[in-house]
């Protein structure tokens, strides 16, 4: 009897400590999220000679949750004809496969086979395209389905050449496991492939939809492109997970390119 209450006590740990770490992985993402969009509005705000966000708090550093609050309060509008069902799921599935990524990097309380940590992030950034396209159909703007139809498309072509990419990288260090890349004592692939550490940055910038390649979001020809029917709640998922996959292809960056131990 004692035996067998060890072990249930022992299981029960576990689980705990999986659960906890899985909440982690999901809350921390969203927090780096919040001030990493601080961090980017101080820098370009110091960048055309003014302070940026410094209202809020001590030097803005609560500017994010103020952010927060606005968008989660606003109302939610919503054109006559579109999809309701599918106007709310496709931002949710959105921010949910961002989420899904962070599940691939290492971590001991979730034992992935070698092929499916690699495999599993090309296989989720490819869905996520259908996040962007569902988006502007399910809103029933002309607008927004012209700027998904022009994501889609600038997704899809550069998932193919950042596959590539990521495969050359894999091939140099000889394997498909990321703990490998962490662990690996050699020369950095940032020096073996210089080349393809531009193009993978530039890739980087066209995956995540930033300037110069926003044509998904095309500001000065569509407003806003494939959300541009989307406010409050909505607007607010699609910004996270746009953040959140910003910052995993960031980490992804340093794992592939510049190992050590």
């Amino acid at each position: 009897g004692a035996l067998n209450s060890e072990e249930l006590f022992s299981t029960i740990m576990q689980l705990a400590h999986r659960g906890l770490s899985f909440l982690v992985s999901i809350v921390c993402p969203l927090i780096a999220v919040a001030f990493y969009t601080l961090l980017e509005r101080k820098v370009i705000g110091y960048c055309q000679v003014r302070r940026g966000p410094n209202k809020v708090s001590y030097g803005g550093l609560l500017q994010p949750l103020a952010d927060a609050l606005k968008l989660l309060s606003k109302e939610v509008l919503i054109l006559r004809g579109a999809n309701l069902n599918m106007f709310i799921f496709f931002p949710a599935l959105a921010l949910f496969l961002r989420l899904v990524l962070w599940g691939f990097y290492p971590n001991p309380n979730y034992k992935y086979r070698r092929v499916v940590r690699v495999l599993g992030f090309l296989a989720v950034s490819g869905v996520s395209v259908f996040c962007i396209l569902g988006s502007g159909w399910a809103s029933n703007s002309k607008y927004a389905l012209m700027g998904a139809v022009r994501g889609v498309a600038q997704s899809i072509s550069y998932e193919v050449r950042g596959s590539l990419i990521l495969w050359g990288a894999r091939i140099t260090l000889g394997g498909l496991e990321i703990v490998g890349y962490l662990h690996n004592s050699g020369v950095a692939v940032i020096f073996l492939m210089a080349p393809v550490f531009i193009l993978w940055g530039i890739t980087c910038l066209a995956e995540t939809r930033r300037a110069p390649f926003d044509f998904a979001e095309g500001e000065r020809e569509l407003v806003s492109g494939f959300n541009i029917e989307y406010g409050g709640v909505g607007f607010t998922l699609i910004f996270m997970a746009e953040y959140g996959n910003i910052l995993f292809l960031r980490l992804l960056r340093a794992v592939f390119f510049i190992p050590c131990r």
